[in-house]
């Protein structure tokens, strides 16, 4: 991965960032296809809403120039994934943010992964013990607070280490609600009826959820589910902006393991997305 630290090639900040010392920022991850970024008005609203939301100073204008910066150093690659991490950067005393923050824009560049595989054959997935965080201030946002992600995702690898084939894990609220997935958000159908989890207490609200959402085609219900809702469902599917959208084959639980059908309405979802 190549990094550039405020428009500078470089793989370090200082130890006194806010983002390093309380996770006082954002990030985003967007895919690239022959230099231009996927679906990017889709990610300029979650970071300026998140930016807006945590009170950091950054602009639309800067935000395009970042967008153009990292088109321009992508423009070589056929495909690539970038990485846009900003912090408050240095300063303040304690919790309290300076009252005019220095911003840390950090651009990553790396090769993309490949996911077409899994989105034609589909993936297997758990249920996690690690339940997602509750509070209804960071609801949505991709902030830089993600430890109950990489507390499952370890949990996850111990999973893998007696079945490797296990992709993803499905967490739950502390009050047994559906959330979203490790790395990715959820939804199902059930009755040719789309359903996802409401996520205004715990989660992130994904592009590619939310480009399913602008498609007029879907009528979506968002709510508060339970566990039994998703193992009912008749196709299930997981989608970020990297995947786009995979079908689940199978659920594995303490009970058992449920499977699915890719059927039509994924099949046709995926179609769907291609052409938008």
């Amino acid at each position: 991965m190549t990094w550039f630290i405020n428009y500078i090639e470089s793989d370090s900040i200082s130890v006194s960032d806010r983002g390093f010392s309380y996770g006082d920022g954002l990030f985003e991850t967007l895919l690239l296809d022959n230099g231009k970024i996927l679906t990017p008005q889709f990610h300029q609203e979650r970071l300026l809403r998140g930016c807006q939301r945590l009170a950091l100073p950054f602009t639309y204008d800067e935000l395009q120039k970042a967008f153009c910066f990292a088109e321009k150093q992508a423009s070589s690659y056929d495909k690539v994934c970038v990485k846009f991490i900003i912090s408050r950067g240095s300063g303040g005393r304690g919790y309290m943010p300076p009252d005019q923050p220095n911003i840390t824009l950090a651009i990553g560049i790396l090769p993309a992964p490949d996911y077409r595989h899994l989105a034609k054959q589909g993936v297997k997935i758990a249920i996690s013990d690690i339940k997602s965080s509750m509070n209804s201030s960071l609801s949505g946002l991709k902030h830089l607070n993600r430890l109950e992600n990489v507390l499952a995702k370890q949990e996850l690898a111990q999973l893998n280490l007696h079945d490797d084939a296990i992709f993803e894990a499905v967490l739950l609220d502390d009050n047994k609600h559906l959330v979203e997935c490790i790395q990715s958000n959820l939804f199902w159908f059930k009755n040719d009826v789309l359903y996802t989890p409401l996520l205004n207490k715990s989660g992130v609200q994904g592009t590619m959820r939310a480009r399913i959402f602008s498609l007029s085609k879907y009528q979506i219900n968002v709510g508060q589910y339970s566990l039994n809702d998703l193992l009912t469902a008749d196709e299930v599917f997981i989608c970020n902006s990297l995947m786009t959208v995979v079908p689940v084959i199978s659920i594995r639980t303490q009970a058992g393991t449920v499977t699915f059908k890719r059927s039509k309405n994924i099949k046709q979802l995926q179609s769907l997305l291609k052409q938008n």
